[in-house]
């Protein structure tokens, strides 16, 4: 019984070489009733339509299937470069702290920091600083940048946007 399906198989194998790339298990070629030598065969330089077109849709998929998690990729390198600026802010306004005898700056300058520029905000792109006198919690827009209160020495982001894990910005 095993020996009969396999035949069946082989019969089978045979008969789709045949219909569908005209060639035997030999590799002999078929040009219609005449058998060719596949090695004799003259040999085609290039690619047919159909090779082309299913290169072309699986770079297609690839790309659609990438693409999301590219754009994921960059606003989390984002969002993890604005957490650093935010750190960087809070260091700094520390350090003057501490410089100032126990005194918060009243407002935050360039000079302030190493490279003599404010960091900036990457997702807004911008490195404005907005003084309150209020909690600054209480006051954050939706235009970006810094939100400082120099009494408390408190700063925070200036956004009410949310983060990949649904995180407004101003709660970091």
């Amino acid at each position: 019984m095993n020996n009969n399906i396999s035949n069946e198989l082989c019969l089978l194998y045979e008969f789709l070489l045949l219909f569908f790339f005209k060639t035997d298990i030999m590799g002999y070629m078929y040009s219609g009733r005449k058998k060719v030598n596949y090695s004799v065969r003259k040999k085609n330089n290039g690619f047919t339509l159909i090779e082309i077109m299913i290169v072309i849709v699986i770079i297609a998929i690839l790309a659609t299937v990438i693409t999301p998690q590219f754009t994921t990729l960059i606003t989390k390198a984002k969002e993890t470069q604005l957490i650093q600026n935010l750190g960087a802010m809070r260091d700094s306004i520390n350090v003057q702290f501490t410089k100032n005898n126990g005194e918060y700056p009243s407002s935050i300058t360039a000079s302030m920091f190493k490279e003599n520029t404010i960091p900036m905000d990457p997702i807004a792109k911008t490195n404005s600083v907005q003084l309150t006198d209020e909690s600054p919690i209480n006051v954050i827009s939706t235009r970006g940048g810094w939100i400082y209160n120099g009494t408390s020495g408190e700063v925070r982001i200036n956004s009410t946007n949310k983060d990949i894990n649904g995180i407004e910005y101003c709660k970091y």
